[in-house]
C-alpha cells in the first residue's frame, strides 16, 4: 500500500501514587530511593503523593498533617485515594496507574482492591489501574484495642505528633485495623487470611481472595513485609519481651502464587535485630 504511512499511538503515559502511612505529612520523600529508581526506569513517568485530606477543585493534593492520618476511617480514606486517581486520569488520558504505600498507606491502596472489587475496576478516559505495591502494611489488623499494644503505639505516636495527645482524639483509622484481626488477643492473623474488605464495605472476602480478583482483572499485587519491624514483633524491645501479640508478622503480607502470577509475597530483613530502645520501633519500621 503506497503512499500510506503507519502512525503508532503513543506509548501510555504512567503515574505512581506514593501514599504514606500514619505519622506522615505532605510534606514527606521518604520514597526518595524508590522515586528514584522508578524515573530511572521510567524517565515520562508522573509522581503523586496521596493526600489523607484528599484534593482541591483542579485535582491537586491538599496538604495534611501527621493528626489527619488518624482522624478518618480507612473507608473514607480508601474512598479519597480513588477519586483522586479519578481526577488525574480526567486531566491525563491513556494513563496506567500503580499505588505504592507503606504501612497505613499500604492498607489504603490494598483498600482500594477491596472497593474496586465490589464497585468496579477503573477503566477511565483509557486510564486504568495496573499495579499495587505494599510495604511493611499491616494488612490483616492489629492486636488489643484496649491491650498493651494499643497502648504502646498510642504513647509513641503521641511523641512525634502532638495532636494526638488530646484525650478527645478518636484515633479511627487505627482503631478499624483492631476491628480485622480476629478472636480477640490470642489468634496470629495471617494477611491473606484477614478481611480488610470488614474496614473499607462490611463485607468479609480474605484478602488473598481480593488480590486473586484484582490479578484477573490485569492488576499486579506485590506485598512486602520485613521481618525485622519490630512494629509487628515488639517482644524483642526492653519491657515488651512477654507482651501477649507482640509476634504477628504475617500481617504485611499474602501468600505468593509464584513466578509469573502477578500477585507476589515477598520477605525482606531490614533494619537492626536488636532493639536497644524503643524508639528502634520506627527506625526499623522506616527501613
Amino acid at each position: 500500500m503506497y503512499g500510506y504511512k503507519v502512525v503508532l499511538p503513543p506509548p501510555p503515559h504512567k503515574l505512581f501514587v506514593l501514599a504514606y502511612g500514619l505519622l506522615s505529612k505532605s510534606t514527606d520523600t521518604n520514597f526518595s530511593q524508590i522515586v528514584k529508581a522508578l524515573k530511572k526506569a521510567h524517565p515520562d513517568a508522573d509522581f503523586m503523593n496521596y493526600s489523607y485530606r484528599g484534593i482541591d477543585k483542579l485535582g491537586k493534593p491538599l496538604p495534611y498533617t501527621c493528626e489527619e492520618t488518624f482522624t478518618h476511617h480507612i473507608s473514607e480514606l480508601v474512598n479519597r485515594l480513588k477519586i483522586q486517581i479519578i481526577k488525574y486520569l480526567e486531566l491525563h488520558p491513556n494513563t496506567q496507574v500503580y499505588v505504592i504505600g507503606h504501612s497505613m498507606g499500604g492498607v489504603i491502596a490494598y483498600g482500594l482492591l477491596v472497593d474496586m472489587m465490589i464497585y468496579g475496576y477503573l477503566n477511565f478516559n483509557g486510564g486504568q489501574i495496573l499495579g499495587i505495591a505494599t510495604m511493611s502494611s499491616p494488612l490483616g489488623g492489629i492486636p488489643g484495642f484496649h491491650g498493651i499494644y494499643y497502648a504502646l503505639i498510642s504513647r509513641t505516636y503521641q511523641t512525634q505528633c502532638r495532636a494526638l495527645a488530646s484525650k478527645h482524639l478518636v484515633l479511627k483509622s487505627l482503631a478499624d485495623l483492631v476491628h480485622l484481626f480476629p478472636d480477640g488477643n490470642t489468634s496470629v492473623p495471617f494477611g491473606g487470611k484477614d478481611s480488610l474488605m470488614r474496614a473499607v464495605s462490611g463485607g468479609d472476602y480474605t484478602n488473598q481472595r481480593i488480590a486473586q480478583a484484582a490479578v484477573r482483572n490485569h492488576i499486579d499485587v506485590l506485598a512486602i513485609g520485613n521481618l525485622r519491624d519490630h512494629t509487628y514483633n515488639f517482644n524483642v524491645c526492653p519491657r515488651y519481651d512477654r507482651t501477649p501479640d507482640s509476634r504477628f508478622l504475617s500481617t504485611q503480607w499474602v501468600t505468593d502464587q509464584g513466578n509469573d502470577s502477578h500477585l507476589y509475597a515477598r520477605v525482606i530483613t531490614e533494619g537492626k535485630p536488636n532493639c536497644s530502645a524503643i524508639g528502634q520501633v520506627g527506625i526499623n519500621h522506616a527501613a
